[in-house]
């Protein structure tokens, strides 16, 4: 070990045993790397609503929960029309009760990569962490199981003769994968403008990578460019990498080629 390794060594030992400092870098670290902060005023997803709904006319938003998503971008564009999609019943009735306009469209089901009847694993009521997957290792504890109703992007797409979406939101506690193969003939098509997905330790419990993402987009006709949604900014991801693959929180955006991206 060189001398100058060895005096980094002795610097670090101390503030290393500090809880504060030990705290404090963490922050720092997920500040700078755009994870672990579920707050959209800070952690860069507004700031990206309010540069591209502006300009979009029909929107998804999968994994809906109460609304809360929703309320926000009509926030910022009252003319959307917005498909929502959350397939909890227990969930879907606080969704329904708020006064949304009539382009708002409540689908009491879930998206996935096949339709069918399904499992869903409620950790408490309403809770945005319900999923289609038991967590393991977490101190989420399930309460109950609810059956629920699962179609795909693209089958609703033709049922409901929605020719392009110009941004999906995908938010489904370690489903987005199944959700992203749901929308194949879409992608294959290019008639999905922009695409947000959470990514994290759902992914775990899931048995799912960032990585299949990006080899479903990547297989695609129609070219997708890859983004990760900083505080700041976003931030280019063209190619995966494997030190991607942490399972901290974070969201993702791709965007179809020809597509101006907000900076």
């Amino acid at each position: 070990m060189s001398v100058k390794a060895k005096l980094a060594d002795v610097l670090l030992e101390l503030p290393s045993r500090s809880e504060l400092v030990y705290r404090l870098a963490r922050r720092i670290v997920n500040r700078r790397q755009g994870e672990n902060d579920g707050d959209i005023t800070r952690n860069g997803e507004l700031r990206l609503l309010r540069a591209v709904l502006p300009n979009a006319r029909v929107v998804f938003d999968v994994g809906a929960n109460v609304g809360d998503w929703t309320e926000a971008a009509l926030a910022i564009q009252p003319k959307l029309q917005i498909h929502c999609f959350e397939p909890s019943p227990a969930t879907f009735k606080v969704l329904a009760s708020h006064r949304f306009p009539a382009d708002v469209h409540l689908n009491p089901v879930g998206l996935g990569a096949e339709a069918g009847m399904v499992d869903f694993f409620v950790f408490g009521e309403a809770m945005g962490a319900n999923s289609l997957y038991n967590r393991q290792g977490t101190d989420a504890v399930v309460q109950r199981k609810e059956t629920v109703s699962i179609t795909t992007l693209d089958d609703y797409a033709v049922t409901r003769n929605v020719a392009h979406i110009d941004f999906v939101k995908v938010d489904v506690e370690g489903h987005e994968v199944a959700v992203i193969k749901g929308a194949r003939r879409l992608l294959d098509q290019g008639r999905i403008g922009m695409l947000q997905f959470e990514y994290g330790g759902s992914y775990i419990d899931a048995r799912v990578l960032l990585k299949d993402i990006y080899d479903l987009v990547s297989a695609a006709r129609a070219r997708y460019h890859f983004f990760k949604i900083m505080p700041h900014g976003l931030q280019p991801m063209p190619e995966y990498r494997q030190m991607f693959e942490n399972f901290q929180y974070a969201n993702f955006l791709i965007v179809r080629d020809g597509i101006e991206v907000p900076r």
